[in-house]
């Protein structure tokens, strides 16, 4: 094993140093980005949830809206048929009292 002059082991060791340094400034740095990156991460998922409470929201309302005009539509063809078979029992009645020589 050969052994290495001393001032060649300080010099790498101060090297390491200085690259340690380095590295402790970079993750320091990569903390300082995390934390606004979660902040920003934070408010997005906020805003997100309260769009999708909106959206949920306005889909429950566009249901009831339809639901309402379903009903509608069902009464409204429901007076229709009454009033269909009122003109067709009137047409049938009519022929009757014509065969019969009522009219």
């Amino acid at each position: 094993m050969k052994l290495e002059p001393e001032e060649f082991v300080e010099e790498r060791l101060a090297r390491l140093e200085s690259d340690v340094q380095h590295i402790q400034s970079d993750i320091s740095d990569i903390k300082g980005h995390l934390l606004r990156v979660d902040g920003k991460i934070d408010a997005l998922a906020k805003s997100t949830s309260e769009a999708h409470a909106a959206l949920v929201q306005s889909i429950s309302e566009v249901k009831l809206a339809i639901s309402e005009s379903r009903l509608a539509l069902v009464k409204s063809t429901s007076d229709l048929k009454i009033w269909w078979l009122a003109t067709l029992m009137a047409a049938i009645v009519g022929s009757i009292a014509r065969a019969l020589k009522w009219i």
